[in-house]
């Protein structure tokens, strides 16, 4: 057996995550945007854990690849936005099977601007809960409530509404 060979035998079908980080991309947080005849355009939002250097991962794919309904085929287009929408990266599908996907990530971007920091009065907090934002107290990180809200300007409404005023 040649040296060639014998390096191809010993490297894993996957890619696999260092020890001790265990991060997939859950199917529900895939979104086919379009589908067309020769490709689809797809938004992904990729879990808390996630960092930019995971996408180089083809193991990440692998809940998503099981799922018939928003498997990735070749020639997908993906916009793959972090949970925290810091950053977000666009990326086409090179290859991809039933238990992983290859990706060619054209670029990854800084998405946070002054619009998205997050609002506080000193005790309590506007956040990213991942499908929206939520009201929680700054000394500990309770939620206040378990309501979602769309913008961060309709937390912050709410957030006013449930300050208690001052007695005149």
């Amino acid at each position: 057996m040649s040296k060639i060979s014998a390096a191809k035998a010993d490297k894993p079908e996957i890619d696999e995550l260092p020890e001790g980080r265990k991060i997939e991309i859950d199917p529900a947080n895939v979104i086919i945007n379009t589908e067309g005849f020769a490709w689809r355009t797809v938004l992904v939002r990729v879990p808390r854990d996630f960092i930019q250097d995971d996408l180089r991962n083809r193991a990440v794919w692998q809940r998503v690849q099981k799922n018939p309904n928003v498997a990735l085929c070749q020639l997908d287009e993906l916009k793959i936005v972090a949970f925290d929408e810091s950053w977000i990266a666009g990326a086409t599908v090179a290859a991809a099977n039933v238990e992983s996907a290859n990706l060619v990530v054209h670029k990854v971007q800084s998405f946070k601007t002054d619009e998205h920091r997050t609002h506080n009065d000193g005790t309590n907090e506007i956040y990213w809960r991942g499908n929206g934002y939520g009201i929680r107290r700054m000394s500990d990180k309770v939620p206040l409530n378990n309501n979602v809200y769309a913008t961060a300007d309709e937390a912050i409404d709410t957030l006013r509404i449930m300050r208690p005023r001052r007695a005149a």
